[in-house]
């Protein structure tokens, strides 16, 4: 995405207005009022973020392979919250969760790196390639054996031609026995950042949606009563439980990527995008004051 300097100005400024104009949380009343605040936002949360990943850094250069993990990175977290809110909209909630543990994975290993140093970004791509190590190993042995097939030589050539381009040399990749960013695993990631609540109550809780586990089937693809189940095939309606939260994470990475690479015009992005997270925490809270009462009782 590439904007004229004026076309930058008109976009930036609609979406500054419409989270300036935000209206009174604490009148909506209903999941339908809610989302209809919520999506509008994430879509303009979208495209901002569109916008800043686009932006060159200063002296109107691209990004180094020391610094494009951080960039992959950031990209991966826009394109799985644009999937979020496709499924928001065809109100498929339980697809909506699908993307919550990449996309809390791409947030980690993002903030990791930007703390972290050139080891780190070592480390990020060379553990990456795993099922390539693995495959690899496997068309060596075939080949000592027997002439390679057709589709297997394709496959070699493939996996050669990522490891070449990546800069990984398939002697350290069968060697490598420690698969582990920096030897950590994500339980370990997020506690050097001082996030292990996030652990379980966010990457690991959303494994539910991406494992075929008991707990979701339960929850989400039967239908119980007494001791017989049926099929439960209908969608969960999303409401803001499962939109505001990734959003707010979202806007603040995005402010957190703005002031490390120092992106131009880097004090209006910070402002607005300090909006947009405030935003979808308030949006949130005054949600959840819905469902507990809190809001009825303090009227009362």
């Amino acid at each position: 995405m590439r904007l004229e300097t004026d076309s930058f100005d008109e976009v930036v400024h609609e979406i500054w207005k419409f989270f300036e104009e935000r209206p009174d949380f604490s009148a909506l009343r209903g999941n339908d009022a809610f989302m209809e605040v919520a999506v509008p936002a994430m879509s303009r949360l979208l495209g901002l973020g569109k916008i800043v990943v686009s932006i060159r850094r200063p002296g109107g250069k691209w990004y180094p392979r020391r610094f494009a993990p951080h960039l992959g990175l950031m990209v991966r977290m826009l394109k799985l919250y644009e999937g979020m809110l496709e499924q928001t909209c065809e109100q498929k909630g339980e697809l909506v969760t699908v993307y919550y543990r990449p996309f809390l994975e791409a947030l980690v290993k993002l903030e990791y790196l930007m703390r972290s140093g050139p080891r780190s970004v070592r480390s990020f791509i060379e553990t990456s390639f795993r099922p390539e190590k693995d495959m690899l190993a496997h068309l060596k042995q075939v080949e000592w054996r027997r002439e390679l097939t057709p589709i297997e030589r394709r496959m070699l050539r493939s996996i050669q031609s990522h490891l070449r381009r990546a800069g990984v040399r398939q002697k350290d990749l069968l060697a490598r026995k420690s698969w582990d960013l920096d030897g950590r695993n994500m339980r370990a990631l997020m506690a050097t950042m001082n996030w292990d609540i996030g652990y379980a109550f966010g990457f690991a809780s959303s494994s539910h949606s991406v494992h075929a586990s008991w707990y979701d089937l339960l929850v989400n693809h039967l239908s119980v009563d007494g001791r017989a189940y049926s099929p439960d095939i209908t969608f969960r309606v999303p409401d803001t439980r499962l939109v505001a939260p990734h959003s707010y994470m979202l806007a603040d990475q995005l402010l957190r990527f703005v002031s490390f690479f120092r992106l131009e015009p880097r004090s209006l992005l910070a402002d607005l995008l300090s909006m947009i997270a405030v935003f979808f925490h308030d949006l949130d809270a005054a949600h959840e004051k819905t469902l507990s009462g809190t809001d009825s009782e303090e009227a009362g």
